[in-house]
């Protein structure tokens, strides 16, 4: 039997000294499933009505808890005559390829708004993917 995609993953993770982790000699499918794996055991499905943004921090939350290096490249919202309708998140995971070679998967994850026409916002839905 082969070991999961994450298994794998996880094999590849190296330590730093801090509390960051770093992939390398992987490939860029396998940092995207282990970051996808990542988003689906932070459970964000379903619809939220906090100010926090709580179910994208439990998305960050778990990427530091499985040790996954990222960075947020953006935080936007997205307008729709002056309301906002979406706030989307940009982020980047670096790895090493098998070649060594420096790479990044980027990922997203998007607050679409379940609201009412005034406050879009006051509910919304996380999607978020990586690839």
């Amino acid at each position: 039997m082969n070991p999961s995609p994450t298994r794998v993953a996880y094999r590849h993770l190296k330590r730093q000294a801090g509390p960051r982790a770093e992939l390398v000699g992987i490939s860029r499918r396998k940092v995207a499933d282990l970051v996808n794996k990542a988003i689906k055991n932070a459970r964000v499905g379903g619809f939220f009505d906090d100010e926090y943004w709580r179910p994208v921090q439990r998305i960050w939350d778990q990427f530091n808890r499985m040790g996954i290096p990222f960075s947020i490249t953006s935080a936007e919202y997205q307008k729709e005559r002056g309301t906002p309708v979406s706030k989307t998140w940009k982020f980047e995971v670096p790895f090493t390829n098998e070649r060594g070679r420096p790479q990044i998967v980027y990922g997203q994850v998007v607050a679409a708004g379940a609201g009412s026409v005034a406050d879009p916002l006051e509910r919304y839905d996380v999607t978020a993917y990586a690839n």
